[in-house]
């Protein structure tokens, strides 16, 4: 099993990698090398990223249950509810992931998606 990164940390990386690339390409920095020691990432990294190598999550895209934009929608939902006073149960918001999943495939979401929905999500458990 890998390290664990908190999000973020990972957040804040992808940040300077951005900008690493921005500045490499806007020609600020005139080699690979001197924008990732100024940016303080991975020289490795930011080759590949130029070649056209998407970052992890990008990567894994098209392998998750709900997209991006659906979990924003749930997340926003479980915001909306916490601001009406109605707490977001667990259960409830297992219902609305099923509704969310269930306009774009028959499945259901399994037995630990939500778990790991709430650990990427760590706002919601406040």
């Amino acid at each position: 099993m890998g390290r664990k990164t908190s999000r973020e940390k990972k957040i804040a990386r992808e940040r300077q990698v951005a900008k690493a690339i921005n500045a490499y390409k806007t020609e600020k920095i005139p080699t690979i090398r001197g924008a990732a020691d100024t940016y303080g990432v991975p020289y490795t990294t930011l080759q590949a990223r130029l070649r056209g190598r998407k970052n992890r999550v990008l990567a894994h895209n098209n392998q998750q249950k709900l997209t991006l934009w659906e979990e924003k929608a749930i997340v926003d939902w479980c915001s909306f509810l916490d601001k009406c006073g109605f707490p977001p149960r667990m259960d409830l918001v297992q219902a609305q992931m099923n509704r969310v999943l269930s306009t774009s495939t028959e499945e259901q979401i399994g037995k630990n998606l939500l778990a790991r929905f709430l650990r990427q999500h760590p706002g919601l458990n406040a």
